[in-house]
């Protein structure tokens, strides 16, 4: 059951990259895409299924192998990316991927926010502001990467 979950929410991820790839502006849209994720995994509850989904990959080996792909996965993708953003080939992703698991990070955090805490299995909506400073972090994130992989002839 949980591979075919996360096979799913893989296939939704990477049309969704596949789109900022493909965007004139792909910061921009990048930025949105967190937006949007970060709204949805609290109106979708997806925080107390990833939650039991990280509580069982450390007692179930094969449902931490299926997580770590999901993860590796989704940090490749944003590595690109950031490459992309930078005006690199997509080779200097793999300098990236140190931002790329932050964001990550700061994803999966909002998203399991709550979870257990008081006896709720779901978090309270996140407030305007939490959700703009989080977008700032993104945002400066993706300065940092890119400047790190800014381009050969700058």
């Amino acid at each position: 059951i949980v591979e075919t979950m996360v096979a799913q929410d893989l296939a939704h991820v990477q049309v969704e990259f596949a789109k900022i790839m493909e965007s004139p502006d792909p910061r921009e849209e990048f930025l949105s895409v967190i937006r949007a994720r970060l709204r949805s995994v609290l109106i979708e509850k997806d925080g107390p299924l990833w939650a039991e989904i990280e509580a069982a990959s450390a007692r179930r080996p094969e449902i931490g192998a299926i997580s770590r792909k999901m993860e590796e996965t989704v940090v490749a993708c944003v590595s690109r990316v950031f490459a992309r953003i930078a005006g690199r080939p997509e080779s200097a992703a793999a300098d990236l991927t140190p931002h790329a698991l932050l964001i990550l990070m700061l994803v999966k955090g909002v998203a399991m926010r709550g979870c257990g805490q008081h006896g709720e299995r779901e978090a309270e909506p996140l407030p305007t502001d939490v959700e703009d400073l989080i977008l700032r972090m993104v945002d400066n994130i993706i300065t940092d990467a890119t400047s790190l992989a800014a381009p050969l002839n700058s």
